[in-house]
C-alpha cells in the first residue's frame, strides 16, 4: 500500500479548507491503523470517507489504489468474491482518472493488476457456474419396449418401429459419445487456464491459485458426471439400434412370407400348428 506517498501529500494539501484536511487526514490515519491490523472492512470505509473530502488528485488516485488494495486484502479473509469485483472496478477508475489528469504512476502496475483480477474472476464465476450445475445433464430414461410381434402384425409397423428405433438409437449413441468426449477435455482445460497464471507473474501465494485448484476440481467433477452421462446414453442407444434391426429383419420376413395359425388334431396331439414361409 502506497502509505508513505499518500501520508505526504495528506500533510502537504492544498486548495481545500483545513478542517476538511484534517478530517480527511483523520480519517486516513484511521484506515491505515485498521489495515495494519487486518481490520481491511473497516480500512475501507475510512478510506472511501477520506476519498468524499479530498480534492487534490494526487491524493484521490492513491486513496483509488489503497482501496482496491484494501477490497484484495479482505477476499483472502472472508472469500467474497464482490471485493475483486470492486478492487477491479476501482483499478479501472484508476486508470481512467489517472489517464485523464496526466498523472500517471503506478499505471503499469494497476493494468497488471486488472488483468489478474480480470482471470481470477472470470475462473470463481466459472467453479460457481460448476457448482450449480453439479447434478450434471440428467440421463435420458431408455425407450418403453415396442409390442411384441406376432403374425398378425403388419410387416409396415413393424417396419416403421425398426426405423424408429434405429433413427433414435443412433442419434443417442453419437450423443452419448460427444458427451463422453466433451468430458475428457474439462480437466485439461482448466489445468491449462490456471497455468497460466504463472505466465502472467501471479506469485505462488496469490489466492488466484487456490481459485484455480478449486476450478481444477470442479472441471474434473463436472467432466466425470459428463463422461458417466455420455456412457449411459451410449449403451441405450446401442441398444435401440440392436432392437430396431431386429424388427427391421422381422418386417422383411412378414413382408416376404405369410404366417398363419392352423388348428391341429391328432391321435394323441390337439394344438395349433404354425407356418409360413421365411
Amino acid at each position: 500500500m502506497n502509505t508513505l506517498l499518500l501520508s505526504l501529500i495528506l500533510a502537504f494539501g492544498a486548495g481545500q479548507p483545513v478542517d476538511q484536511q484534517d478530517e480527511a487526514r483523520t480519517l486516513f490515519r484511521e484506515g491505515t491503523v485498521k489495515y495494519e491490523s487486518a481490520d481491511y472492512n473497516g480500512a475501507i470505509e475510512s478510506f472511501t470517507e477520506a476519498l468524499a473530502l479530498v480534492t487534490d488528485d494526487h491524493v484521490r488516485l492513491s486513496l483509488l489504489f489503497n482501496i482496491a488494495k484494501a477490497h484484495e486484502k479482505a477476499f483472502k479473509i472472508d472469500r467474497d468474491v464482490t471485493h475483486l469485483r470492486q478492487a477491479l472496478t476501482l483499478y479501472r477508475r484508476y486508470l481512467e482518472f489517472a489517464q485523464s489528469t496526466g498523472d500517471l504512476g503506478e499505471e503499469l502496475d494497476v493494468a497488471t493488476n486488472i488483468a489478474r483480477l480480470e482471470k481470477q474472476i472470470r475462473i470463481h464465476n466459472q467453479v460457481e457456474d460448476n457448482r450449480a450445475r453439479a447434478e450434471g445433464p440428467q440421463v435420458p430414461p431408455p425407450p418403453p419396449p415396442p409390442p411384441p410381434i406376432d403374425g398378425s402384425t403388419n410387416w409396415k409397423k413393424a417396419r416403421n418401429t425398426g426405423v424408429g428405433l434405429v433413427v433414435s438409437g443412433g442419434a443417442a449413441t453419437i450423443g452419448g459419445v460427444v458427451l463422453l468426449t466433451l468430458g475428457s477435455t474439462f480437466e485439461g482445460s482448466a489445468q491449462d487456464q490456471v497455468n497460466s497464471l504463472a505466465d502472467e507473474g501471479v506469485p505462488p501465494d496469490h489466492p488466484a491459485w487456490e481459485e484455480g485448484e478449486d476450478f481444477i476440481a470442479s472441471e474434473r467433477r463436472r467432466g466425470a458426471i459428463f463422461m458417466g452421462v455420455g456412457g449411459s446414453v451410449a449403451v441405450v442407444g446401442a441398444v435401440g439400434v440392436g432392437v430396431g434391426s431386429y424388427y427391421l429383419v422381422k418386417s422383411k420376413r412378414l413382408r416376404e412370407g405369410s404366417v398363419s395359425a392352423t388348428p391341429t388334431f391328432a391321435p394323441g396331439f390337439a394344438g395349433v400348428q404354425i407356418s409360413g414361409k421365411f
